[in-house]
């Protein structure tokens, strides 16, 4: 997680989930595609919600769409 990425800078002053659309979901679906890990372990919501990072859209993917 890259805490000073611009993206997620702005994210937090617009009310928006841009960081996450376009840097920190793709990079899941990147590792996940590219190294089939076992396990994916997140640290939980203490900065931002599930929503925010898009976590049931995420799962989903995970186990329905790849």
């Amino acid at each position: 997680m890259d805490w000073f990425h611009p993206l997620y800078l702005k994210d937090a002053t617009n009310n928006k989930s841009d960081f996450v659309e376009q840097v920190s979901y793709p990079q899941m679906q990147e590792l996940v595609n590219t190294y089939k890990p076992e396990i994916i372990w997140s640290d939980g919501d203490w900065d931002k919600s599930d929503d925010y990072w898009k976590s049931k859209e995420f799962l989903a993917w995970l186990y329905n769409d790849r």
